[in-house]
């Protein structure tokens, strides 16, 4: 009998692949909640032929693949990264002068073809898989009211499976929580970001810290596998290849009793959303950055505004943004500092 508690996840989010199911080395470990991951494999029969027997006489595989999930309930910078990079597919980084501290600049693709990176699950002892080919079809980021920030990937790797051996260790990052995060809403985006915790990034903003209850961002690339799958390709995945990506962005603030919030939130005008994200260590102690994110939406509409409450609760209001594309800062900004030089290098 082999108990959970043998599992280590680790992953190459500091190197991506030279070229798509090139197997690189796994670079750092994961602290997740997720399973291992499922492979999925594709079969046909001969029971659809005259002269076989009822039920059959062989089964051939198709093609197949793997979808691993990683979950991590109480999110560090470096898994956001990680994450973020392989899914939007664009990252800047910048050292915070001499220090020993980064600015990851994450934004979306332009283009279609993801980045890979590959993964070894140990499930007990010595057995552990090396899967390459990996790369994100979707994940969901978020935090509730006197929590930790959460994020959830699905991934899928191309189906190349062999066993691995590597160990590497966890980066040491304490989880970042709702109580060191802020929120706003504003009127306008000038493409700055700043981690200064006092104001925003947006103009003609509104705080909305002391009056939100939960967020949640997904993020999909909307991959369709069947794609990725070539003539002579040995039934494995040969690219990874986005469809046309969707953003969602929900939150839930207590009411306010004010006509000109409701006014603002149910009039489709264009809006910003901000979170910004920090710890309560500094990367580097001389530095001025804060381990954490800011989460930049530059353009929104409210497209769903719910009043919600029951005698004796404190009213609240569930909010739906349409995710929009603003004409020079693109559709969304994430920005993680952390003491990690590169990902996807």
């Amino acid at each position: 009998m082999y108990k959970g508690h043998g599992r280590k996840l680790y992953v190459s989010f500091f190197s991506k692949e030279a070229a798509y199911d090139t197997a690189e080395t796994v670079d750092c470990e994961l602290r997740v909640n997720s399973q291992p991951g499922e492979p999925i494999v594709e079969t046909d029969n001969d029971r659809d032929e005259i002269g076989s027997n009822e039920e059959g006489n062989n089964t051939w595989e198709v093609a197949n693949r793997i979808e691993i999930p990683i979950e991590q309930s109480k999110l560090r910078p470096n898994t956001l990264a990680g994450i973020a990079t392989y899914a939007l597919g664009s990252i800047s980084s910048a050292q915070e002068g001499a220090y020993d501290s980064y600015v990851h600049t994450i934004t979306p693709l332009s283009t279609y073809e993801l980045p890979s990176f590959t993964v070894e699950d140990k499930l007990h002892g010595s057995l552990q898989r090396k899967y390459s080919g990996v790369f994100i079809n979707d994940f969901t980021l978020s935090c509730q009211r006197k929590g930790f920030w959460s994020i959830a990937a699905n991934c899928i790797g191309s189906g190349t499976a062999a066993a691995g051996s590597e160990s590497p260790s966890a980066i040491s990052e304490n989880p970042l929580m709702a109580g060191i995060a802020k929120v706003w809403s504003g009127t306008g985006y000038d493409g700055s970001v700043s981690q200064n915790k006092t104001t925003a990034d947006l103009s003609g903003s509104s705080d909305l810290t002391s009056r939100i209850v939960s967020a949640n961002w997904g993020y999909n690339n909307n991959c369709n596998v069947d794609d990725g799958y070539y003539w002579n390709g040995d039934g494995v995945l040969e690219r990874a290849v986005r469809g046309k990506r969707s953003q969602t962005l929900s939150m839930t603030l207590e009411l306010d009793a004010g006509a000109a919030e409701l006014a603002s939130m149910t009039s489709l005008s264009n809006k910003g959303i901000e979170f910004e994200v920090y710890g309560s260590s500094k990367v580097d102690g001389d530095g001025a950055n804060y381990f954490g994110f800011n989460l930049i939406f530059p353009l929104v509409n409210i497209v769903k505004w719910k009043p919600m409450g029951l005698s004796g609760d404190i009213m609240t209001v569930d909010v739906e943004c349409d995710v929009l594309q603003h004409a020079t800062h693109g559709s969304v900004l994430l920005t993680v500092y952390n003491a990690q030089a590169a990902y996807a290098g």
